[in-house]
Parts: C-alpha cells; structure tokens; sequence
C-alpha cells in the first residue's frame, strides 16, 4: 500500500495530484488522504476520475470533504489539472532548483515570471530566491502571485510581501514581464 506516501516534488505527479499546494508538513497528510482513498475505491477508478477532472467528487463521495477543506489551494488544482496554474509549476522549478537539483525552466515559466528576462544563471539564482522566500512564507498565495503575474505587477507584488531590497536587477527584470 501507499503508507505515509508522498511523490517527491521532482514527479511528474506532484502538481496534478495537488501535492504542489502542501508545505514540507503537509505532503505526508495529503498522502495519507490519498492512502485512504485507494482503501475505498480502486486504483482504476482514482485514475479514471482524475483523468476526467473528477477526483474532488470521488474524495467527497469517500467522505473526504472535511479533510480536503484543509488544503486551500487543493480543490481549485485537482479541478484544473493537468491545466493549473503556471505558479504551481514555478513552485516545483524553485524548490528543486534550491535542494540541489537542476529543474529545467519551462518556456511558460519563464515568460510569465520574468525568467525570460535573465541573461546570466546568477540572474535565474537571484529570482530562485526571491521566489523561494516567497514559498517559503508560512501563508503564501499562489494563486494571487499568479494574478500579479497576469497583470503584470509581480514586482509589485514580490515587494509589498517580502520588504525586498531595492533590486535593481529585480525590478528591471520583473517590471519587463
């Protein structure tokens, strides 16, 4: 069985399956809710119902809304995927581009968040960083960063939550995107 289970944010599964919208103490519950899952249904059935965006029902239908609710990010995922939110994705670059790992840069990533901008890997680091600092608070809002992303005020945005220092490099690259 899948006991105390979770993908390693390196898997191809991490962000669909929602294991993107946990912290370092939250991936062994979520996949608990989902050792649990795999006891009342099967593992055809999880697939099927993930494959047609259906998995929220199938947790509810298995008794599992009151723990769901504890993920706030976890239902608007599981409900796009495989079509989240590129600041999911960014998530899964910056933590396995910090635990000494070398995640690729997908092009979406790098357009929305400004890597595109970087001419230099001292420059992807710098924005690794301040990206990190961001996850790493003990309330980050992925989907509101993704907002300022979409309008254009990641800076903006970065500032007002982390006090950055005055970056120059920061601000000219994130102001271009």
């Amino acid at each position: 069985m899948l006991y105390q289970f979770y993908p390693s944010s390196l898997d191809n599964i991490w962000v669909p399956f929602g294991f993107c919208t946990c912290d370092e103490n939250t991936e062994l519950e979520l996949g608990g809710m989902y050792e649990g899952l795999l006891r009342e249904c099967t593992f055809q059935e999880l697939y099927d119902v993930h494959e047609a965006l259906q998995l929220v029902g199938l947790f509810y239908s298995k008794g599992w809304a009151n723990p769901l609710l504890k993920f706030p990010f976890l239902i608007d995922v599981l409900n796009r995927s495989p079509g989240s939110l590129t600041v999911w994705h960014l998530k899964q670059v910056v933590i396995n581009n910090t635990d000494g790992h070398r995640m690729p840069i997908g092009a979406s990533i790098k357009r929305d968040y400004g890597f595109i901008n970087c001419t230099k890997r001292e420059e992807e680091v710098e924005f690794l960083a301040a990206y990190l600092t961001f996850f790493k608070r003990p309330d980050p809002n992925p989907p509101a960063l993704h907002e300022a992303c979409m309008e254009g005020e990641i800076f903006d945005y970065l500032h007002a939550l982390l006090k950055l220092k005055d970056n120059k490099l920061l601000n000219t690259r994130l102001i271009k995107c």
